[in-house]
């Protein structure tokens, strides 16, 4: 038939081409058969290889399209994440933060660009150098002022975060508690902060405890518990102080109270905290006019006594 009218329609298909180069002898083909099996394997090689790179195509462009999908997917997750930085409660931050680290950074660069406008508030550029502080300096200044500022929940956070740049923020923080000018409540952040991050070191001094003290027992009562609570590692530079405090006959009602009240605090986790000599002193020279404060303290040291 293909002698007849050599068309490619008179080709052998391609199954009955490889039954024919598997079950024939080619030795015995005639110039017209060889002729016929070389144009045909040409033909349904083209046609293998066309079909082969159009389903490579179909098979990369499918490949290209999940890809693509998938990072849309993936952005519209991170700025989702982004987006949440501005509204979340502050105290669950840095889980979000966290989920952050495991995303690629493009979000950092707008980020950034909240955290350098000062027509921002205050929170949200602090919420966005707390973003940017895993892993980027440039914000330390302006976090370790905000220290300065904030009130216990949001420098628990804050100080925290800060954790892995203790190094380079302490000496400046430091050089803050040593100075007389700094104002009361500066002191009480920065000594907060310092509790955390350098707890051992020599510079803690009767004049920072003192300071410190003086804030603490001139604050709402309300707020005292936080504060005292993120004091508890530098606990016994505040014993003598706070003692002075409450023994202070010029010492207002309340001012005794909180005394007592942080005493009754620090004592509750550790009954060594009071010595014997003091436990006596504090009790025989409880001003009698000031119960609240007196059975503030009796409260504080029952467990003590009985023990011993």
């Amino acid at each position: 038939m293909w002698s007849n009218k050599r068309e490619r329609k008179q080709f052998p298909s391609s199954w009955e081409w490889l039954n024919i180069r598997l079950f024939t002898n080619d030795r015995a083909w005639t110039e017209t058969e060889r002729r016929l099996m070389r144009l045909a394997g040409r033909h349904h090689l083209v046609r293998v290889v066309v079909l082969t790179s159009l389903g490579l195509l179909v098979a990369a462009a499918g490949v290209t399209a999940r890809h693509i999908a998938a990072r849309q997917a993936q952005s519209a997750h991170v700025h989702s994440l982004v987006s949440q930085i501005w509204n979340i409660d502050l105290k669950h931050l840095p889980q979000l933060l966290d989920k952050l680290e495991h995303e690629p950074d493009f979000w950092r660069q707008g980020v950034a660009e909240v955290a350098g406008d000062s027509n921002r508030a205050d929170e949200d550029r602090t919420r966005a150098h707390l973003a940017l502080a895993r892993s980027d300096s440039t914000g330390l200044d302006f976090l370790r002022n905000r220290l300065l500022e904030t009130d216990a929940a949001e420098h628990q956070v804050i100080r925290d975060e800060l954790t892995h740049w203790k190094e380079r923020l302490t000496p400046a923080l430091w050089q803050t508690a040593r100075d007389a000018q700094t104002p009361a409540a500066h002191h009480l952040r920065v000594a907060t902060a310092l509790a955390d991050y350098d707890p051992e070191s020599p510079e803690w001094d009767a004049a920072i405890a003192t300071r410190i003290v003086h804030v603490l027992v001139n604050m709402d009562p309300l707020l005292v518990n936080p504060w005292a609570e993120a004091l508890r590692a530098v606990r016994g530079h505040l014993l003598k102080p706070l003692a002075d405090v409450f023994l202070d006959s010029a010492a207002s009602s309340s001012q005794r109270l909180l005394a007592a009240s942080v005493i009754h605090r620090f004592t509750a986790d550790d009954e060594q905290y009071l010595s014997p000599e003091l436990l006596c002193k504090l009790v025989i020279n409880a001003d009698p006019a000031k119960p609240r404060s007196s059975f503030r303290l009796f409260e504080c040291i029952a467990p003590s006594c009985s023990a011993r």
